[in-house]
């Protein structure tokens, strides 16, 4: 079973980005975001939305193994 992105929740809490605003940016709609967010549909991120994401909230490269390799 594949676990939702949990890291990834807590970092957009933390810096008090919503899923609209981070959506709008990797050109998701909101629902397609929670989908990949929370893994339902089978639905997960493509390397270019995990890149875009990275770039957005300036991840470093160990922040973007903990979060969506780990």
């Amino acid at each position: 079973i594949k676990v939702a992105y949990n890291k990834l929740k807590g970092l957009l809490r933390e810096k008090g980005i919503s899923y609209n605003m981070l959506a709008n940016t990797i050109n998701l709609s909101v629902a397609g975001l929670s989908n990949k967010i929370n893994r339902k549909k089978g639905s997960d991120f493509t390397i270019t939305e995990v890149i875009r994401i990275k770039n957005y909230l300036n991840l470093l490269n160990e922040d973007v193994y903990l979060i969506f390799f780990t």
